[in-house]
């Protein structure tokens, strides 16, 4: 407990480092032709790192079971951080391949009556739904990596981070994982029902929680870094990350 603790505290101290990083002109470092990449880039960056406060809030309060949603969105965030770093323009055109159909089924379903249908309503949403099924984003094979599973095997060969993705879905889904941590049954015991996780005999997936998504935005930061014209974050990225206790910073 103590070791997780000085960790956390550690990691902590990391995650306010990378916040001033946010908080600078970023915009001076817009790369030349690669305003689509920055934008989109910056928008998963802000997402990670609020993400990330969002975790180490709920840890503090003891909630850091519940806090699976936002990891599972930080991992995700992450990865198509990654992802823009190395494809460039390719992954953008991609997401925007993913926008359009995904808007298309929104829009089909959505009845536009619940906003209270006037014809200037109506109107609005014919134009926006006939806009964006109307633009022409070519099919790629790059456009696989919408598919998280996939694309977290290609940034992690070794197969670590989509373990984790898979093992924070289950906790942010009502599945029979997320039941029995309220309940346990075993043979020959009396059943007990418990109003908070209960851990007795298993990993408490909680106690690194802050370390770990210190990890995952030094990694998304590093990413966005790449992108920016004249990565200006390297040498304070490598102090950051040795004084966080990270085993490699690059």
């Amino acid at each position: 407990m103590a070791h997780a603790h000085e960790m956390n505290e550690r990691a902590l101290a990391g995650l306010e480092s990378l916040g001033i990083l946010l908080d600078r002109d970023v915009t001076r470092h817009v790369p030349d032709n690669g305003l689509r990449v920055f934008l989109v880039g910056w928008g998963f960056l802000a997402e990670s790192y609020r993400q990330a406060t969002a975790v180490v809030v709920l840890h503090r309060r003891e909630l850091g079971h519940h806090a699976s949603p936002n990891v599972r969105l930080l991992i995700e965030a992450v990865a198509q951080l990654w992802r823009l770093a190395e494809d460039g323009d390719a992954a953008v055109d991609s997401l925007n391949n993913a926008f359009r159909f995904k808007h298309g089924k929104l829009s089909t379903a959505v009845d536009p009556s619940v906003f209270g249908p006037t014809a200037e309503t109506v109107a609005e949403m014919d134009a926006a739904r006939a806009k964006v099924a109307s633009a022409t984003v070519p099919a790629q094979p790059g456009d696989v990596y919408t598919n998280v599973a996939q694309l977290l095997d290609r940034m992690d060969p070794t197969g670590g981070s989509k373990a984790i993705w898979l093992a924070t879905t289950q906790l942010a889904h009502p599945t029979i994982t997320l039941a029995r941590c309220f309940f346990t049954d075993g043979p020959g015991e009396p059943v007990r029902l418990y109003t908070t996780p209960h851990y007795e005999g298993k990993l408490d997936i909680t106690e690194f929680l802050p370390f770990q998504v210190f990890n995952l935005v030094f990694l998304a930061t590093g990413a966005f870094d790449k992108i920016m014209a004249g990565s200006p974050w390297g040498s304070e990225l490598a102090r950051i990350g040795h004084e966080a206790g990270l085993p490699q910073s690059s």
